[in-house]
């Protein structure tokens, strides 16, 4: 179904009001430390401004930026039909197969900073080999002629950047550059400029790369007429950007934005502890059930020695174990499909309701949940439950805090812990009872 623009423009409201105040506490942190160095104070300038200033931004004053990324997002644009720049479209995808071959400038100097890059293809005209598919349309239309976008188009450009901006924060970089790629881009960024700042379009508009007299004329009339023809709102800037702009333009856009909602998670105090008892029941509960269903039904599969099993389930009855096995199966499940749910709430309540979450009841209905089963967990598992419990802070460490990953990890890497204690409880205490015999 088609966007409309009033909904998309909500959707993007909705996203800034998520953006948080910088944290001060994690900048006079980061401030302290510089000043405790035996050095002269601010004596490094603008170098410790810069990580004082990270540090405000991600919430943690143990800066990290060792690991970088350029995202160099690759489109063309159709007012090049206007005679406004010096070569062809077919350009922006020559030198988008390059970077993706690491022989473009942007790559010898990403290299010298330790950075990679990675070149993506939101509208151009041309595909290349090695270029990130992320193909809204073959170019933006002539803006002299009609708007450059529809407002779905413009709506997938801009998830293209949140949604890079999130892949590369999976992949493990710190620090992400943007650019962009396309021939013919200075014309709608001039337009673009003239409108939000309502400058002359004389001073908004410049040769680009190095635009003769002639191309010059022919850049600025462009430009007047598609002003004058698209007649964007000022005081709307996705108005103005689906009717001037170009895609590289929007997937930057959408890169900003999903920078402030990555480091909103990034500022979280810890994983959503909704999400950590859930997996821990989930881990328990499944686990001390599907074993005590294999000692009551086909006991000869664990030779006779179930009794030294750690956690002492043998004789534990099936009636008191489904119980508590069914609803851990649903937490479950629940967790999955509610996790983005659940990290909006770490954000807040009040963030939480601007998005349109019950957030009040969704927090009492999953504490509610969690508690019940929690306490069936460690009932029933004995041993088992309160491991399971403890498994989620393990896997935190090790996959992140994203609790989609979190949850599906806590449960294979608890199998495998209790599965790993029941075998070497076996192994240790087995023989001896052997001997009784």
């Amino acid at each position: 179904m088609a966007v409309t623009g009033h909904e998309y423009a909500e959707y993007i409201r909705q996203l800034n009001e998520r953006i948080q105040e910088p944290d001060r506490e994690a900048a006079t942190l980061a401030k302290n430390r510089w000043d405790s160095i035996a050095k002269p104070l601010s004596s490094l300038g603008m170098l410790e401004e810069d990580i004082i200033r990270i540090a405000a931004l991600t919430g943690s004053a143990n800066v990290d930026i060792s690991k970088r990324a350029v995202a160099m997002f690759c489109s063309d644009n159709g007012v090049v039909a206007q005679g406004v720049t010096q070569t062809g479209s077919e350009v922006t995808a020559i030198v988008a197969a390059n970077a993706a071959k690491g022989k473009s400038s942007v790559c010898n100097m990403a290299r010298a900073v330790n950075a990679d890059v990675f070149p993506i293809d939101v509208g151009m005209l041309h595909r290349a080999e090695g270029v990130c598919d992320r193909h809204v349309a073959n170019g933006t239309r002539d803006i002299t002629i009609e708007p450059a976008m529809t407002m779905e188009q413009a709506k997938k450009a801009i998830d293209t950047g949140i949604d890079t901006v999130n892949r590369l924060k999976k992949g493990g970089y710190k620090l992400i550059v943007t650019g962009e790629m396309g021939i013919g881009n200075t014309t709608p960024a001039a337009a673009v400029t003239a409108v939000l700042t309502g400058l002359p379009v004389n001073a908004a508009v410049g040769r680009g790369a190095g635009l003769s007299d002639e191309g010059l004329i022919k850049k600025r009339n462009a430009i007047i007429k598609a002003i004058s023809l698209n007649r964007p709102d000022p005081e709307n800037a996705l108005d103005v950007l689906s009717k001037l702009g170009g895609f590289d333009m929007a997937a930057m856009a959408g890169a900003f934005l999903g920078v402030m909602t990555v480091l909103l998670i990034a500022r979280r105090t810890g994983a959503s502890k909704i999400t950590l008892v859930l997996a821990g029941v989930a881990v328990s509960t499944m686990f001390s059930a599907g074993i005590d269903a294999v000692i009551t039904f086909v006991p000869e599969a664990l030779n006779g020695y179930s009794d030294f099993r750690i956690g002492g389930f043998s004789g534990v009855s099936m009636a008191r174990i489904l119980p508590a096995f069914w609803p851990a199966l649903l937490s479950f499940a629940l967790g999955l499909s509610l996790h983005n749910e659940m990290d909006v709430l770490l954000l807040g309540t009040e963030q939480a309701q601007s998005l349109g979450l019950p957030a009040e009841k969704l927090r009492i209905a999953l504490l509610g949940l969690a508690a019940v089963l929690a306490g069936s967990a460690v009932s029933v598992g004995g041993l088992v439950g309160f491991v399971g419990l403890i498994v989620p802070h393990i896997m935190r460490s090790l996959v992140g805090e994203e609790s989609g990953p979190l949850l599906v990890s806590s449960a294979l890497g608890g199998a495998a812990l209790l599965g790993g204690c029941d075998l070497l409880g076996r192994m240790l205490f087995a023989p001896y009872e052997l001997l009784r015999f």
